[in-house]
């Protein structure tokens, strides 16, 4: 819960969205719209609302998971998490924001080809909300195994569970988007 690490869930949910495809410089417009899309509950905010996107977020599943096995401990410390927990759900409109950035451009430009390039034909709610929950990390969609581990031995574990499969997917469908990144830090030089 701090400016940092939601800085840096900021920038892994822009580099998930250029994973999936979408050009980088792209991006940017797209979050516009999806703030304006909350700020106004438009269609699209609506659309994604009533489909659930919103119930799945990083602070839903593993911070409310933690607090949980905290409140059964007690104490003192209730009024401590309440407040936890009441701080993480902001946070957790980080991926919240991303979903619907997802979810709007499918939704009105369509599905993107190897090139990054959509459709023009936008996606019905159903294919739009399945991608969406797909690139931004839908954290309840995890086997049973990968629930246990993070609630006892690896808290934060979902994320290298659920990013390994859209980072080979990426690479797979083009080696250039990872790749980029890679020849940025030094390691694909």
């Amino acid at each position: 819960l701090n400016p940092p690490t939601a800085f840096r869930n900021i920038i892994s949910n822009i580099l998930q969205n250029n994973m999936r495809g979408r050009n980088l410089g792209a991006i940017p417009y797209d979050m516009y719209e999806a703030f304006l899309s909350f700020k106004n509950k438009d269609q699209f905010y609506k659309e994604a609302k009533a489909l659930g996107i919103f119930t799945t977020n990083w602070s839903a599943e593993e911070i409310a998971g933690l607090l949980e096995e905290f409140r059964e401990a007690r104490g003192n410390w209730g009024k401590f998490l309440k407040a936890v927990s009441k701080a993480s759900s902001y946070y957790g409109k980080i991926d919240d924001f991303s979903k619907l950035a997802i979810y709007r451009q499918l939704r009105t430009s369509g599905k993107l080809n190897r090139f990054g390039i959509a459709s023009g034909v936008p996606m019905s709610q159903h294919e739009a909300l399945l991608d969406a929950l797909k690139w931004g990390m839908d954290y309840s969609l995890a086997s049973r195994s990968i629930k246990h581990l993070r609630r006892h031995i690896l808290p934060f574990g979902t994320y290298q569970y659920k990013i390994a499969p859209l980072i080979l997917e990426s690479l797979a469908r083009n080696p250039f988007i990872i790749g980029k990144y890679m020849a940025f830090i030094g390691i694909g030089s």
